[in-house]
């Protein structure tokens, strides 16, 4: 299988699987070993799903939601690093999306190649990301924000509804989303 192939293989199931794997995101919020760094990316990463303008906007259909998959994958590794307690603990937690994480995120890096760039740069900008007036901090310090992010991705989720067959197909146009972060690679 070649480097398209893979990438476009693991990312049909990511998006498709992206409603249980913001449930994993939410629950590192709740771990206390995770320290307050990474949780605030992992926070970052779900206020910028609720975004439209990401790295692919959400107007190119079920491929605006790729971004939005690779970039919790890498909040979710950065929280829980590989070997650590905390990997070894979630993994038991969620063991489907941790021992897919790796690989989706070696896919990723494969088929995008130097564009993968973008996502390493937006890793740590997650930590200022804003929606509807709530911020990173505030969601970690204030248990009201915390509850208003879970509703609010809770209701993204159960809003998005994609069938497989729709994402095969937008999935035929990968190769224009590798052009647009190729452009956005450029201008940056």
């Amino acid at each position: 299988m070649d480097a398209r192939e893979e990438f476009v293989s693991r990312y049909v199931r990511a998006v498709i699987d992206l409603p249980q794997d913001v449930r994993v995101a939410c629950e590192l919020l709740d771990d206390d070993e995770i320290d307050q760094d990474a949780q605030a990316i992992v926070v970052g990463s779900l206020l910028s799903l609720l975004q439209a303008g990401d790295l692919i906007p959400d107007t190119w259909g079920p491929l605006g939601m790729v971004d939005d998959a690779i970039t919790l994958r890498l909040a979710a590794a950065h929280a829980a690093p590989a070997g650590s307690a905390v990997r070894e603990r979630q993994t038991q937690r969620f063991p489907a999306f941790f021992a897919e994480l790796e690989p989706d995120l070696a896919a990723a890096r494969g088929f995008l190649a130097d564009t993968f760039a973008l996502f390493d740069a937006r890793l740590p900008k997650l930590r200022q990301a804003e929606h509807k007036g709530k911020r990173v901090d505030m969601v970690l310090r204030d248990p009201a924000a915390r509850a208003w992010l879970f509703d609010e991705v809770d209701e993204a989720m159960t809003d998005l509804e994609i069938a497989e067959d729709d994402l095969l197909v937008a999935m035929r146009r990968v190769d224009s989303l590798l052009t647009h972060l190729r452009r956005r690679l450029a201008h940056r």
